[in-house]
């Protein structure tokens, strides 16, 4: 029976060094090979997903954690948000002495200023190596006025003077979450307009091939896993995850840098 595999990106399939480790790679096209399909479902957009994983042949992607959906090249879903949000959510991190981009299927928009302390935060980083580095930064356009910029998928922001919970009090129509890049820190996340979650992308999928539940198969490591864990038929933690998203999996897997995905897809019988 074929699966429907859905896989986070940072953390997941990317492990140290912004690398796909080769025991992933080798797992994906064996599960393709047996008839499963293989989805990214990622929080980043499809202009930030970076070369070595399209090269993958992936089947499709549900990005922007549930914005933008895709399969096969076909576009089945697409949920940008309206532009008084926009505003209001540039309004607000300008106000907070944040620094941020507003998230497009193709481009992360960005004010210059902001763009020098985004680039600065990256080649400053040590969780990249210098290629991944370069090419997320050019996944970044700057622009004079963000707020005017259409079809904005979702918000990455830095160094928020407002704790999460505070920045959700305030900002009731959106969706607020840690950064799921590692070693980002405290106040740095990304928002998202409330409702839309990877769960929200993978039942567009759903709908649209009438796949059973217990035919979907999910594997993350982050806070904005959760929901698409708690979907999942099978729904799988990496060992570098977060706890709270181990407590509702239905299977821990090692690190990503142990061979996690490999491993996982043995154990679910997706692999030989």
């Amino acid at each position: 029976m074929r699966k429907y595999i859905f896989l986070d990106i940072d953390g997941t399939l990317l492990g140290k060094g912004g690398a796909v480790p080769p025991s992933a790679a080798s797992a994906i096209a064996e599960a393709q090979r047996a008839g499963h399909k293989v989805y990214l479902c990622t929080g980043r957009s499809k202009g930030e997903v970076p070369r070595v994983i399209w090269e993958l042949g992936m089947d499709g992607i549900v990005g922007s954690a549930g914005a933008y959906v895709e399969s096969d090249g076909k576009i089945l879903y697409h949920k940008p948000m309206q532009q008084e949000l926009v505003k209001k959510l540039a309004d607000y991190l300008d106000s907070q002495g944040s620094y941020y981009a507003m998230e497009t299927n193709g481009k992360a928009f960005i004010t210059e200023e902001n763009m020098k302390k985004m680039f600065h935060r990256f080649q400053s980083s040590d969780f990249w190596t210098d290629e991944i580095k370069e090419e997320f930064l050019e996944s970044f356009q700057v622009c004079d006025n963000v707020r005017e910029v259409e079809g904005v998928n979702k918000c990455i922001y830095h160094e928020c003077q407002d704790s999460f919970a505070r920045m959700q009090e305030k900002l009731p129509e959106f969706t607020i979450l840690p950064s799921s890049i590692e070693d980002s820190g405290e106040n740095n996340g990304e928002i998202s307009e409330k409702g839309m979650s990877k769960a929200k992308g993978i039942e567009v999928l759903q709908k649209h091939f009438g796949i059973r539940r217990e035919d979907i198969i999910c594997f993350g490591d982050g806070l904005n896993d959760m929901e698409m864990i708690a979907l999942a038929g099978a729904g799988v933690a990496m060992g570098n995850g977060v706890e709270e998203l181990k407590q509702i999996a239905d299977y821990v897997t090692a690190d990503v840098d142990a061979d996690g995905l490999s491993k996982g897809f043995y154990k679910l019988g997706l692999i030989g």
